[in-house]
């Protein structure tokens, strides 16, 4: 006997205003829409959710065609999803598509930044400038296959109004080619200006490897991190995703550690 009355009858439905057809791998059966058997106000909370979730999905798209050029070689995944949920957490927070919420993310899950990156390295944000400084040495960078032979760091910011068409910029400098093996003792140190007081704004740090003269074709290849966020709704100050503070003070900087291979 079937455990709905009327489940497996897709061909009729009793009442469409009072019933709906419901697909699942189980099969399919109808139930009653929601308010049809009591009132089913949406509380003040839930309101503000959906909101949120209908001005997020434009804002989404902006920010993703924004960071276009540096997903290349990212295996993302549902990256629409996952940044809706940040953009709108951000906007139920600060009642505004800031960054706040992107502190530490990882725009792949699966190959995080710190899986590749060995280096312990160091982000400032101040003075309007944000630097970052990454040591070098034989194992500051895991080579992950003999395939690979050089890699390089890009250090990227975001900045401005998702939530406003046209109103997203994108910076970017990228490192020289460093190959691997090399035993000489360096350090890697990137820079960008930062945008004036008032205005979100988030660092990324991107690490990529090449195959000779391409770029590598698997995405454990890569990583890409958020390090830093910043704006009006931060007080002005970064908020850094690293692991320890480097102790000093005056100074807004962040020491990383990555996993050791």
């Amino acid at each position: 006997m079937p455990r709905h009355p009327y489940r497996g009858r897709k061909d009729r439905n009793p009442d469409p205003h009072q019933f709906l057809l419901v697909t699942t791998k189980e099969g399919s059966f109808f139930r009653r829409r929601r308010g049809t058997v009591k009132p089913a106000p949406l509380n003040a909370p839930f309101r503000q959710s959906a909101d949120g979730m209908s001005l997020s999905s434009p804002a989404v798209k902006r920010l993703r065609a924004c960071l276009w050029e540096v997903l290349r070689g990212l295996a993302v995944g549902r990256i629409q999803a996952r940044l809706s949920g940040r953009l709108n957490k951000a906007f139920l927070q600060n009642g505004r598509f800031d960054f706040s919420a992107f502190a530490g993310y990882e725009f792949q899950e699966d190959h995080p930044l710190d899986s590749l990156l060995l280096a312990p390295y160091t982000v400032q944000t101040e003075g309007g400038e944000a630097r970052v400084r990454i040591p070098l040495d034989r194992r500051a960078v895991k080579q992950k296959s003999s395939l690979v032979s050089d890699y390089y760091f890009e250090l990227v910011v975001v900045w401005g109004d998702a939530g406003r068409e046209g109103g997203l910029r994108l910076d970017s400098v990228s490192s020289p080619l460093y190959p691997f093996g090399r035993s000489a003792k360096r350090c890697c140190e990137l820079s960008l200006s930062l945008p004036g007081d008032g205005v979100p704004w988030m660092l990324l740090l991107k690490a990529s490897c090449l195959e000779g003269r391409e770029l590598a074709h698997h995405p454990r290849h890569y990583g890409m991190k958020v390090v830093a966020v910043g704006g009006e709704e931060t007080g002005g100050r970064s908020q850094n995703s690293g692991v320890r503070r480097n102790g000093q003070q005056g100074k807004k900087a962040t020491r990383h550690r990555g996993i050791k291979g």
